[in-house]
């Protein structure tokens, strides 16, 4: 009951902002050049790199060890701790990078150091957030967010014609939004005092996210190595075309992520429980099953929505779509695995998945894109083979923490009819795919059923207790 309501609260959060990258495909398409919109989704990737680096993994650490808090007392001394160690560092980080812009003329320099601070500083609060139980906050935060951004892209790129710039603008201004949408909220900074700074809580944060620091960043080298690879062997106006053509799964991606948030701390609750062997392995089952499942309506209604929301040279980037809707399900369940590293606390073997996991991406994409001249192809099966490298690293590394069960052959069979409803819903059109879809729809539905009659008890038990409360 608990992961649902968690669930169902994250999800209300990034709904918006999912959909609205979506959403915005025909505005960037149109007017938003190829090399322009590469540029972009490639400085992202580097401040999603810098992001941890700079503040040191605080926000794994502040989740982990924020839902140990035992009482009052404490939660202001650490949420006082966590938010002067932040304040310090994004004070420190800006002073550097208004120097070294004045220095060498570049404002970008600047523009660029406060898009990685207020990064930082709005993972500081949404997580705080978590930790708080204040769940309504972090999705009215997050709808915040994406009205500012679709408000703001819209007026920079349609009214002022700024391309590049208007991305850049527009991500700033909308977390700035987020950061005071929050604080408004749950009044964050009302814990900081000067005297509430306590050594032991930075020291303990410190020794807890020393190994996170570096592996945080390698989960960003990794996550975004296909951005950085593109860019680098195939240029920037390919890039553009990975950046299209990855913001389908972002479809995929609103129930997975969310799945993983509210995940991640419903493990920190379970953990040494005994069930908690079993409990692990059934999600893991339920939710790679939907998700694969997902993918047979979500394909056929790609293919069919594409040439209406991907205009000019973005239209060749759909063939891309079905192995990057197969990575994001892929990734989804090794990010489950390594849940069970926090609920151990065994921060290593963060690194150790995050730092080979990277190496093989890197190494892959080289030979496939690089050696063997399958340019943007080669970026988007060589993260293919990174993503099967990931799952299999990550079920290692969880077998030390928790028996692991696999149900490789079921997932292996909903894998190989996805790939015959690729095939199909690259030669139908029109409302031949709407049927394909239908068939896929009814499909998964019938298939999860045992998870919508879970769904259905718990949600019967609910009604029951509230109407006895009453």
């Amino acid at each position: 009951m608990r992961l649902l309501k968690t669930f169902v609260y994250y999800f209300a959060g990034t709904l918006a902002t999912r959909i609205l990258q979506f959403l915005f495909l025909p505005l960037y398409t149109s007017r938003v050049s190829t090399a322009d919109l590469g540029r972009y989704d490639t400085v992202f990737a580097l401040v999603a790199l810098a992001t941890p680096l700079l503040f040191h993994g605080m926000r794994d650490g502040i989740l982990r060890l924020g839902l140990d808090v035992p009482d009052q007392r404490g939660r202001e001394r650490f949420f006082s701790t966590v938010v002067l160690t932040a304040l310090a560092i994004s004070a420190a980080c800006l002073a550097v990078a208004i120097g070294l812009a004045a220095g060498f003329r570049n404002r970008y320099i600047a523009l660029f150091a406060l898009w990685t601070v207020l990064t930082g500083l709005m993972l500081v609060w949404a997580t705080a957030a978590r930790v708080l139980g204040a769940n309504r906050a972090y999705a009215t935060g997050n709808f915040a967010l994406s009205a500012t951004s679709m408000t703001l892209n819209f007026v920079f790129i349609l009214g002022f014609h700024m391309g590049f710039d208007a991305l850049v603008y527009a991500t700033i201004f909308s977390y700035v939004a987020a950061i005071v949408v929050w604080e408004c909220q749950f009044h964050l900074l009302r814990y900081v005092r000067p005297r509430h700074f306590d050594g032991t809580v930075f020291s303990e944060m410190r020794r807890f996210t020393r190994p996170l620091a570096l592996a945080n960043a390698a989960q960003e080298c990794y996550n975004y190595s296909g951005k950085f690879l593109t860019a680098m062997l195939c240029g920037f106006s390919y890039s553009g075309l990975y950046a299209i053509a990855s913001r389908f799964p972002i479809v995929l991606g609103i129930v997975t992520e969310v799945y993983g948030l509210a995940w991640q701390e419903e493990i920190i609750y379970r953990a040494g429980e005994k069930d908690v062997d079993a409990f692990f392995n059934e999600t893991l089952d339920r939710m790679l099953c939907l998700c694969l499942c997902v993918l047979f309506v979500l394909m056929p209604l790609s293919a069919w929505v594409y040439p209406y929301v991907v205009k000019g040279d973005y239209g060749a980037s759909l063939s891309y779509v079905p192995v990057l809707f197969w990575n994001a399900v892929l990734l989804s369940g090794a990010t489950q695995l390594a849940s069970t590293f926090m609920m151990a606390k065994t921060t290593r073997y963060f690194l150790i998945d995050m730092l080979s996991s990277t190496a093989v991406a890197a190494l892959v994409i080289g030979v496939l894109s690089g050696l063997l001249g399958m340019e943007l192809w080669g970026v988007v099966w060589g993260g293919a083979v990174a993503a099967v490298f990931r799952f299999a690293l990550c079920t290692h590394l969880a077998r030390k923490t928790i028996r692991v069960r696999l149900r490789i052959g079921k997932w292996l069979a909903l894998t190989l009819l996805y790939a015959a409803v690729t095939v199909a819903s690259f030669r139908l059109t029109g409302w031949a795919l709407w049927g394909l879809a239908a068939v896929g729809g009814i499909f998964t539905l019938v298939f999860n059923r045992s998870l919508l009659f879970t769904l259905k008890d718990i949600w019967s038990a609910r009604a029951g207790r509230l109407g006895r409360e009453a």
